[in-house]
């Protein structure tokens, strides 16, 4: 999930080059914004909160929608992977995203795992499409490989 329509469709685009249209639909896989996810829960999000301080001010106000927002981090009922490019300093300190990063630094956002940098995308995408496809021969969902590996 990402709140940024563009940001979604390149992640799309990007992993149906990488893993064919029958693990989608085996693993259940829906990349989308928050407006796709609205109703929807999954075991396992990926979040991409991929900004930057070059960002548009309008980007930033977007992303502080709180129906957005709260959509974006509320899917998870297993496991959350929070890509995030920007540093939380350099957001505003009343931002909701900077509250959100606080909070998960405090300990108070279980089954969280945070992934920083500034190759997020990349590496997320190749990491992910391995992973689908080497559990393809296993029943359940696609799973994301454990903290370690994603860093």
């Amino acid at each position: 999930l990402s709140p940024f329509r563009s940001q979604a469709d390149h992640i799309a685009a990007e992993l149906t080059h990488r893993i064919p249209i029958e693990v989608f639909d085996k693993h259940n896989i829906l990349v989308g914004t928050a407006h796709t996810f609205q109703g929807e829960e999954r075991d396992v999000m990926m979040l991409s909160f991929a900004v930057d301080t070059a960002s548009h001010a309008a980007t930033m106000r977007f992303l502080e929608k709180p129906d957005v927002f709260n959509v974006s981090i509320t899917r998870a009922r297993v496991a959350q992977h929070v890509y995030l490019s920007i540093d939380k300093t350099q957001l505003r300190p009343d931002s909701l995203l900077h509250a959100y990063i606080h909070m998960a630094e405090q300990g108070r956002s279980k089954n969280m795992i945070w992934i920083l940098g500034p190759n997020i995308t990349t590496n997320f995408l190749w990491k992910w499409s391995k992973t689908c496809m080497a559990v393809d021969s296993r029943p359940g969902p696609c799973t994301p490989p454990a903290a370690s590996v994603w860093t």
